[in-house]
């Protein structure tokens, strides 16, 4: 793994340890293992740093003591009861005003986006109710959904009446953390979406004679529906490449639309499909069904973790606010440590240069001392470029 020299001194250090991962490529899909493996990871540097920052502090908690803000496994807690009021959100829009449609497309995507981002980060830095509502306004760009109203929704209902309402996440705030998003994501923003796979499934089995068109046409609704409203929301999205999951979905609705048959029946159907049309490994029967079996796994997880009890106790919930903002305060103490570093070495090369070209003219100044000593002109005055610093060579890198 390529990455750049960390900077000089112990903040700049730290400023590298807690962003040297972002040079790190991944490459998704992603098995399961690997992806929760990089989202523990995260957690350890982000609680490096905010333990690190409260080293100091007269007030520590026993879990900042023993090096434990949140368990890495409540990573994934958090982000499935996130992904889930998303999916709340988008099942239930309100406020007629603001009714959009929110295409299948945006929403895996966004789910993707949001899954991806915080393989490379941890809650404990970004607010994933502002990351994810973030990723669905980058998903209706990057899929030219340019007339999507993402503000409808963030809309969330409130009072019993549900006359008024009230947004989930300020709007203004999406714009802020989108650098940081697609910093997060690598800028790859290209997704392979599941449906034009799951289409063309879909009519091959009609034109393979496997079943009428009406039967195909329902296939293809009930299969969209697990890819819209299910699979994308759990860590699935993000482990699976879009045609697998497309197969799977099929294989999934099968016994429920055609009668007197199996999940295993479609699942040996599609893999023929898949054959016919040039099968790529992992397509037959049996490793589709393995497949699915995860997948099935990992939203049943989903549904667990979601309306976990942990994810409704209000203390905990501003703990990790305060994270966040030890988190935040630290990183801007780094990059003012940073700025503050390379303005002194360029501060020191001035004296330096300065100290030499002075020299340099005392020195013929003594050569010609039994000269008389030449009138004041505009010529032998300094040029301005050895004194005033180059503004195009002295301007400091963007931080990272």
């Amino acid at each position: 793994m390529a990455s750049s020299p960390p900077p000089e001194g112990e903040a700049a250090h730290e400023h590298h340890h807690v962003h040297h991962h972002h040079h790190e490529v991944l490459h998704f899909p992603m098995p399961v293992d690997e992806l929760r493996a990089k989202r523990a990871a995260a957690n350890q540097r982000a609680t490096a740093v905010i333990v690190k920052s409260q080293s100091s502090s007269k007030k520590k908690s026993a879990d900042a003591q023993g090096g434990v803000l949140l368990e890495p496994i409540h990573e994934t807690y958090v982000l499935d009861h996130v992904a889930d009021l998303l999916r709340k959100q988008h099942l239930n829009m309100t406020a007629p005003s603001f009714r959009t449609r929110i295409e299948p497309e945006v929403i895996f995507s966004a789910n993707l986006f949001f899954r991806r981002f915080f393989t490379r980060h941890s809650v404990l830095e970004f607010d994933p109710l502002v990351v994810i509502f973030c990723c669905v306004s980058l998903a209706c760009k990057t899929e030219e959904f340019h007339d999507t109203d993402v503000r409808g929704l963030m809309l969330m209902p409130e009072g019993a009446d549900s006359s008024g309402s009230k947004y989930v996440v300020d709007p203004k705030i999406l714009a802020e953390v989108e650098l940081d998003l697609l910093s997060g994501l690598n800028y790859d923003l290209v997704v392979d979406q599941p449906w034009p796979p799951l289409l063309l499934l879909c009519r091959r089995l009609v034109s393979g004679n496997h079943l009428d068109r009406p039967t195909a046409e329902r296939i293809f609704r009930h299969a969209s529906e697990l890819l819209t409203s299910k699979w994308p929301y759990c860590d699935a999205v993000a482990a699976f490449p879009p045609g697998t999951l497309a197969a799977c979905s099929v294989g999934s609705v099968w016994p429920t639309i055609v009668s007197d048959s199996t999940t295993r029946d479609g699942l040996e159907v599609v893999s023929k499909i898949i054959a016919d049309m040039g099968a790529e490994e992992g397509s037959s029967a049996d490793e589709l069904e393995k497949t699915l079996n995860e997948i099935t796994i990992l939203f049943t997880d989903f549904e667990r973790n979601r309306s976990d009890s942990m994810m409704f106790d209000p203390t905990l919930m501003m703990q990790l606010v305060k994270y966040r903002q030890k988190f935040e305060r630290t990183r801007l103490r780094t990059l003012a440590g940073d700025e503050s570093r390379a303005s002194s070495r360029k501060g020191s090369k001035r004296k330096s240069s300065k100290s030499k070209e002075g020299g340099s003219k005392k020195a013929k100044k003594s050569k010609k001392e039994t000269a008389p000593p030449p009138a004041p002109s505009v010529l032998s005055s300094p040029d301005a470029s050895s004194v005033c610093p180059s503004i195009s060579g002295d301007e400091d890198e963007p931080a990272s």
